[in-house]
This record gives C-alpha cells, sequence and structure tokens, in this order.
C-alpha cells in the first residue's frame, strides 16, 4: 500500500467501504471500528472465523447474492488449506476527494 497500513488508507478515502481487516496487530482494532470496518480478524485465522466475518460483511450489504460474498464462501467450503483470498474493488474513486 505504498508504505501506507490500512488504517492510514482508511483515514484518507473520502467515502466509506466495506473493510474487513485481517492482520496480526490487536492494537489497531478499536481505531478500525471507529472508522467504520465491519470485521478485525486477527491472524492465524480458520475457516470459521472467515466465514464469521464474511456472514458479517453479506449482511452488510444487504443480500446474499454478491458475487464476491458467494466466492468467498465456495473457497471456505472447499477442502484443503485456504492459500489467500483476493478482492479487487476497481473503485476509480480511492483516494478521490469530493469537495
Amino acid at each position: 500500500m505504498s508504505g501506507a497500513g490500512g488504517i492510514e488508507v482508511l483515514r484518507q478515502l473520502r467515502y466509506e467501504p466495506k473493510v474487513v481487516f485481517t492482520t496480526t496487530f490487536d492494537q489497531y482494532a478499536v481505531t478500525a471500528f471507529e472508522l467504520g470496518a465491519l470485521d478485525y480478524v486477527l491472524k492465524p485465522f480458520g475457516r470459521e472465523r472467515l466465514a464469521r466475518a464474511m456472514r458479517r460483511a453479506d449482511t452488510s450489504f444487504g443480500c446474499a447474492t454478491v458475487p464476491l460474498i458467494r466466492r468467498v464462501n465456495e473457497s471456505i467450503e472447499r477442502k484443503g488449506p485456504l492459500s489467500r483470498v483476493f478482492v479487487r474493488d476497481g473503485n476509480p474513486h480511492f483516494g478521490a476527494r469530493q469537495e
């Protein structure tokens, strides 16, 4: 993130994204929630903890048909190790200032 941590990036945004933090640093959890994070998942975490975070995200979207949530849930249900979850927002407003 170009030298900036997730908290700093979230502070600089001029819109409110849906964010789930995954980190080893518990000391930033309160700040993350104050900035509107949906969840704060401490590493290492298992499938059940990730599933709870995704259910929370799913609830925040208000529907169970969001493709991202569906893909993550399918990945969690697979057998074998879960190596990564990649999320691309594609939001053109990242860092954009609104006057």
